[in-house]
């Protein structure tokens, strides 16, 4: 069951950006076993790159007010990219699919928009 308190809203500024960036740190260490996370000035880059594709959006999970989880989608001629979906190791999965689901939410008009116009 997800938390009640879970929320998901389009993230732009660079507090947003920073937690996106300390998300994909944790879970990348919790992923690969490292002693330690990369610090958020090490993977803010590859969060940024993926932001600079033209419509490209970073979605954010909140649980209880904490950022646990984000997406980064970017249209493509014929599709919508999902390039990074991630939570946290302890908290996220709860909000996690919340968040799949309201950027699908989010994205399908624009994705169903899309579609139609590729014939």
């Amino acid at each position: 069951m997800v938390n009640s308190s879970a929320q998901v809203t389009t993230a732009s500024g660079a507090d947003e950006v920073k937690a996106a960036a300390a998300i994909w740190a944790r879970a990348k260490a919790c992923r690969d076993e490292d002693p330690a996370p990369a610090s958020v000035e090490e993977t803010t880059p590859g969060i940024l790159r993926r932001l600079a594709i033209d419509g490209a959006e970073l979605f954010l999970a909140r649980l209880d007010g904490r950022p646990v989880g984000f997406a980064l989608v970017a249209p493509r001629p014929r599709t919508l990219e999902l390039s990074t979906s991630l939570s946290t190791p302890t908290r996220g999965a709860a909000a996690w699919g919340a968040t799949c689901s309201s950027v699908r939410r989010t994205t399908r008009g624009r994705s169903a928009a899309r579609r139609s116009s590729c014939g």
